[in-house]
């Protein structure tokens, strides 16, 4: 699998940052790129999609 690092500064909380990330169902909403996402599991700690 592919591993990709990159660092920017942004002003927006630590906190809107974690929620924007972790929300993968909505990726297809705003990222162009990204065609759809098929969340296969996901528990308290952890998601495979």
């Amino acid at each position: 699998m592919a591993d990709v690092q990159k660092t920017v500064l942004i002003r927006h909380s630590a906190e809107r940052m974690f929620d924007l990330v972790t929300d993968v169902a909505d990726y297809p909403n705003f990222l162009p790129w990204c065609g759809g996402v098929d969340i296969r599991r996901q528990d308290e700690h952890e998601m495979e999609a």
